[in-house]
């Protein structure tokens, strides 16, 4: 049986190449804030108290380094699998998507599979920018990636993010 098609009367439209650039740009944007605060003063502890002459301290720096060395590793295999899998459903590593908001939900149309997701505004939990995108990462960690530059060819980025915050009532908004 089929699905009954969605009635979708979009507001806001815009097309997005995903590519290994995209991905490599967000990927420090989603490292947990509280690692991005631990890390510097563990590390800075551990100088600190290598300049005063604890030198097992250095166990300390090396640990540091270890951790974000294992960290950046992990980020990119996961960026690495990502385009793997893109590759092995579609032939291609980049992913082309049309992003479109109406006034219930957001829909996100794989332009070469033709498939489309349907995502409520209630399950977005955070508005990321970065220099070159907005990025609304939903519950279960999915991630709508607008590019900033397509959108504005169109639209007013104010009037977008207006309309988001209108829509998106419990989302944590981190900019640059």
């Amino acid at each position: 049986m089929d699905s009954p098609e969605i009635k979708f009367e979009a507001i806001f439209e815009t097309n997005i190449e995903v590519t290994k650039d995209t991905y490599n740009e967000l990927m420090w944007k989603f490292i947990p804030k509280v690692i991005k605060i631990i890390v510097p003063i563990i590390l800075l502890g551990c100088v600190l108290s290598a300049i005063g002459g604890y030198y097992e301290a250095i166990t300390g720096i090396i640990m540091t380094i270890v951790f974000i060395s294992a960290l950046i590793y992990f980020q990119k295999r996961e960026i690495k699998i990502q385009l793997q899998r893109q590759q092995e459903r579609e032939g291609t590593p980049e992913l082309k998507l049309a992003i479109s908001f109406s006034e219930d939900k957001i829909k996100s149309h794989n332009l070469r599979a033709g498939g489309a997701v349907y995502i409520d505004y209630d399950s977005i939990a955070k508005f990321v920018e970065t220099k070159n995108y907005y990025v609304l990462r939903t519950k279960a960690n999915q991630n709508i990636i607008i590019n900033k530059a397509a959108m504005i060819q169109t639209q007013t980025s104010e009037d977008f993010i207006r309309f988001l915050k209108d829509k998106c009532k419990n989302v944590k908004w981190r900019s640059k």
